[in-house]
């Protein structure tokens, strides 16, 4: 038996996938089975798969039917499938996909999915998210000619603030795909997650900063969607005497990307009673805290003292010495890191012969003993990579908050690490002077970085630049790309893009933004990019028509 491909010109279609050779299909919802229902659209029939959260449903092996370069997209039911896992049989590692925006007709939505070239005897792998019981739903298949690629042109970054549990409990195997996943887009430089709230998430070697899994495992947390799997996962990656950091490198190394190790800049607990999300130094050491104008302690560890500074340090080196290309401080998850505590007042007093309180809290002079010891932490981070590459080429990257000038408020002197060259690319986060929104403009932005070697790559995405209400659409991401660039802007970065990049405005975009070529080929696909066909039957019920779900 071999599934029923038909040819309609230069595309191929699989629409009746009951006819997929080898396949666990069942017409009720069993567990370990895939649903099968028959759909009609006002185009054309077929057959769908469907599995709902908990079925379990095993892999499904598809041959291919063509060779050369193509282009495969999914026809995804759309609030029947949370996520897909899709790969060639040759590949290491599943991706995921998922469709984008519904509409009230319920639909099958083409997702595009890569442009390949495949050879002879290639087979299609698809799969259900059965660890993070996902629901699953495949319409049809559509094979048709690829244009050809859009290397990119510029620098373009990938910010993975994921923890190695986010994907649940998958095969160790498997953990490399988050860095697999960008060897085709034009995604240049990765920068991996490597803590929890200043604790390694990898298997280190210090032990004051490994992650106490075992006091934290038994804990009821805030999100049952991948949190419990950090656990899980560094354990049997210990077990195993394997090390995530350092896989993830390789891998990284393995499609010709850099990887940074990205550390959120903040030693703190979180969710507080929650005590999964913290780092023991936190609670061991309450005197180091940051203290506010008032003397009122706030939930992170202060630069002030040299003991946090080490502990940061430690950390960052260990990262290079493991095999990472630089290290990324990421201060849109960690500020403030330095405000009033005693070091300050003490430098105040010396600098000045003044008593702090007697000072405003916004006197420049203040501001500049906390710029100061900020400078100097940015200068030992500097040097600490720059000693942990022995002789090899290492970077530092941050991501600072949107403006200068608000991160100037904060004690981050990004003019001076850009002078200096303790910084060699800043990707400036939409966050203003507390976690909302703020526009970034490069146009403040390019003053400091000008004539020296730092480049300026901020982040695309995460926060909308829109008035309330408006959605971000695929021409405002290329206008702010543009606009940026014509301003000055070297590139760009993106955040979370691991995750995103599952769903089609994303995934179009780590393909394609980074290129001139690329953006003009996203410009004529327009807004409404989405191809849709409303469905008129499933399963021999109708539902373009008073829909059943009316009655839900």
């Amino acid at each position: 038996m071999k599934p029923s491909w038909q040819q309609h010109g230069n595309e191929w279609w699989l629409r009746d996938l009951s006819t997929i050779p080898g396949a666990s299909l069942h017409a009720r919802a069993l567990r370990g089975y895939w649903q099968t229902a028959t759909y009609d659209t006002k185009g054309f029939s077929g057959v769908m798969l469907v599995a709902n959260p908990c079925a379990a449903a095993p892999s499904i092996r598809i041959p291919l039917p063509l060779t050369g370069r193509h282009r495969i997209s999914i026809g995804i039911v759309e609030n029947y499938s949370d996520r897909l896992l899709i790969k060639l049989e040759r590949d290491r590692c599943f991706e995921k996909i998922t469709h984008g925006d519904v509409v009230e007709a319920q639909s099958i939505q083409e997702c595009w999915w890569k442009d390949v070239e495949l050879a002879e005897g290639d087979a299609l792998v698809l799969q259900q998210d059965a660890g993070m019981k996902r629901r699953c739903g495949i319409a049809y298949i559509r094979i048709h000619a690829a244009p050809a690629p859009t290397p990119g042109e510029i620098p373009f970054i990938t910010l993975m603030d994921g923890g190695p549990g986010n994907n649940g409990p998958l095969p160790l195997d498997e953990m490399v795909g988050e860095e697999l996943l960008f060897r085709d887009t034009q995604v240049t430089e990765l920068c991996h997650g490597t803590d929890i709230c200043g604790s390694a998430q990898y298997n280190t070697k210090l032990p004051a900063h490994r992650y106490p899994v075992e006091v934290f495992s038994g804990e009821e947390l805030i999100s049952a969607e991948y949190y419990p799997w950090i656990n899980e996962q560094l354990l049997k990656f210990e077990k195993a005497g394997r090390c995530t950091l350092r896989e993830s490198i390789e891998a990284a190394h393995s499609i010709g990307r850099k990887l940074y190790a990205y550390h959120r800049m903040g030693i703190t607990r979180l969710y507080a009673p929650v005590q999964m999300f913290q780092c023991p130094l936190y609670d061991q050491h309450p005197e180091w805290r940051c203290v506010d104008w008032d003397g009122t302690p706030i939930s992170r560890l202060s630069l002030a003292y040299p003991e946090v500074r080490q502990f940061f340090l430690d950390h960052l080196r260990e990262t290079v010495e493991f095999g990472a290309d630089g290290v990324c401080l990421v201060f849109a998850r960690g500020w403030p890191l330095v405000l009033f505590e005693t070091p300050v007042a003490d430098e105040f007093k010396r600098r000045t012969g003044k008593d702090m309180k007697s000072a405003d809290t916004e006197n420049p002079d203040i501001l500049q003993v906390r710029t100061d010891i900020f400078n100097a932490f940015m200068r030992d981070v500097r040097k600490t990579v720059t000693e942990a590459g022995r002789g090899r080429e290492t970077k530092v990257i941050a991501a600072p908050l949107a403006l200068p000038r608000i991160n100037r408020h904060y004690a981050m002197d990004c003019e001076t690490w850009a002078r200096e060259g303790l910084v060699q690319t800043l990707c400036p986060y939409p966050y203003g002077f507390k976690a909302e929104k703020c526009a970034i403009d490069v146009k403040e932005w390019m003053p400091l970085v000008k004539n020296t070697a730092t480049l300026l790559c901020p982040v695309l995405n995460r926060m909308t630049y829109e008035p309330a209400g408006i959605i971000e659409n695929l021409p405002t991401f290329l206008d702010r790309a543009e606009n940026w660039l014509e301003e000055g802007a070297h590139g760009f970065s993106m955040w979370d893009l691991d995750c995103a990049v599952s769903l089609p405005l994303y995934r179009l975009l780590a393909y394609h933004v980074a290129s001139k070529a690329g953006r003009q080929r996203l410009r004529e696909l327009g807004k409404d990019f989405y191809v849709r066909h409303a469905l008129k039957t499933v399963d021999g019920i109708t539902v373009d028509r008073y829909h059943p779900g009316w009655n839900v």
